[in-house]
């Protein structure tokens, strides 16, 4: 049996709000959406949202090595040292 998604009127006011958002670029030509996209710095303000960044970390981190990883670790114990040292001091 699957599964299935409840909306609930959360959900769907969230729903309408991205219907709003794009309901301009749904019937546009790829060149009007991309001049927009331009215009609008759509690209940076992604870079800088905190999901783009995250999706980065996490691709970063698949992307490790057992060898990245060890030195991830020591980093670590390192300011973990530093830190009890100057709250010890």
């Amino acid at each position: 049996m699957k599964s299935q998604l409840l909306l609930t009127p959360a959900s769907r006011s969230h729903e309408a709000k991205l219907m709003a958002l794009f309901s301009s670029c749904m019937n546009a030509e790829n060149t009007e959406l991309a001049a927009v996209w331009e215009a609008e710095g759509v690209l940076a303000k992604w870079e800088t949202s905190s999901w783009a960044k995250k999706l980065r970390a996490r691709k970063l981190r698949a992307e490790m090595t057992d060898f990245d990883r060890f030195q991830v670790m020591l980093a670590r114990k390192e300011r973990s040292a530093a830190r009890k040292a100057a709250v010890g001091a």
